[in-house]
């Protein structure tokens, strides 16, 4: 019954972007309750696999770091992903934003925080703060959002994903598949204008997320995200899949260096000042109830 309520919720999800704002207000409304309530801090990710990267780095900072935080983290799986599981959606950043709209035109019990990616001027401006005081953004009734703090390493290249946070060197590391196959994942940079890795020996289908200039994740996501042989006619798809690249993280087959670190507690700092924030607003309004 919930897989089946999932699906319809998915099927209306269509039509979102021509609806009223009362049919708007009841997916949302459906969506919160099928999140479950809790007392502490709820976080939604942009992609289907960020809540993994952040799961694997709460549980490596240790109970030290993330004490008093009580975060849950909502898992989901892609609408397309052979994996059974009980959410299946695609979010993205325009769904992001309107969920962080709606829900903070409700009563909420715990504090709900939104994390987007910064490959996407117009989701940035929406979800990032007005003023420059805090780095998040209070849209009210416990609801927040944060664009993806900038690691040192990115800040000549900002349009960062959560992939970024890992070194070039983590990124580009290979694993065997179960067909016997080496992939990884590629960036941008690393073909031409083209798509041609000559080098490499590598051909990007996706040739308008290569260049000098990109940083994309190049992942081996369905067709358009393919990287082949330039010399082998045989269709082998050598980019690594990012939801076997954050298996291949949990299961600790990636060195994962003291950089990647800061930047992962970077984000969870700014989750931490959300909780104080809230706090305060929270004492605030204890107080003038007492008046």
């Amino acid at each position: 019954m919930r897989y089946e309520q999932g699906r319809m919720i998915e099927q209306i999800r269509s039509f979102l972007p021509y609806a009223d704002s009362v049919l708007r207000e009841l997916y949302f409304k459906e969506y919160q309750e099928r999140l479950g309530h809790g007392s502490g801090i709820c976080i939604l990710t942009e992609g289907p696999t960020d809540w993994e990267h952040l799961n694997f780095h709460l549980n490596r900072l240790g109970k030290h770091f993330t004490q008093g935080l009580n975060i849950r983290l909502h898992e989901y799986e892609s609408a397309s992903s052979p994996v059974d599981a009980e959410q299946k959606m695609d979010m993205g950043g325009n769904l992001l934003c309107d969920m962080c709209f709606s829900f903070s035109k409700r009563k909420n019990d715990e504090i709900y925080i939104f994390i987007a990616d910064r490959d996407r001027s117009d989701v940035i401006k929406k979800l990032s703060p007005k003023d420059g005081d805090q780095p998040f953004r209070a849209w009210g009734n416990h609801v927040y959002s944060i664009v993806l703090p900038v690691p040192k390493r990115r800040i000549s290249t900002p349009s960062i994903c959560i992939e970024h946070y890992y070194s070039d060197v983590e990124i580009k590391t290979e694993f065997m598949c179960a067909d016997g196959i080496k992939r990884r994942l590629y960036m941008g940079n690393e073909f031409d204008q083209y798509g041609r890795a000559i080098n490499l020996d590598r051909f990007c289908v996706n040739c308008e997320a290569c260049g000098s200039d990109s940083i994309r994740i190049i992942s081996g996501s369905g067709k358009k995200e393919r990287v082949i042989s330039l010399t082998k006619n045989d269709g082998t798809n050598y980019a690594l899949s990012k939801a076997l690249f954050v298996e291949h993280v949990c299961n600790n087959e990636l060195q994962i260096s003291r950089d990647t670190e800061k930047a992962f507690e970077k984000l969870f700092e700014v989750i931490r000042k959300i909780k104080q924030y809230d706090e305060q607003l929270k004492t605030q309004e204890r107080a003038k109830t007492q008046n």
